[in-house]
């Protein structure tokens, strides 16, 4: 993969290559999935014609690029606790 976040990743990581390529592509695919998902939720909603809307692939692939540069930090983070703090309250 060329995403320069994955990338810096795999060079300061001490995680073998793979494993970061795969939690990387497996998160994305998570994220796109949320993405369809609820764009097919509120696509019988939706008034505006389709000159103004993105398409669903535009949205995903703007998304994603957004989110990438936190999504292996954030794995490696969430690995990393042991158990939730008691004071989380909803």
């Amino acid at each position: 993969m060329d995403n320069l976040y994955l990338l810096t990743e795999i060079k300061a990581a001490k995680t073998d290559k793979i494993v970061l390529e795969n939690r990387f592509k497996i998160a994305l695919v998570f994220i796109g999935v949320a993405i369809i998902s609820d764009s097919s939720s509120e696509q019988d909603d939706a008034v505006a014609s389709n000159d103004q809307k993105e398409t669903l692939e535009q949205i995903v692939a703007s998304i994603s690029k957004s989110v990438s540069m936190v999504i292996l930090p954030l794995i490696n983070q969430l690995a990393s606790l042991d158990e939730f703090p008691a004071t989380i309250t909803e």
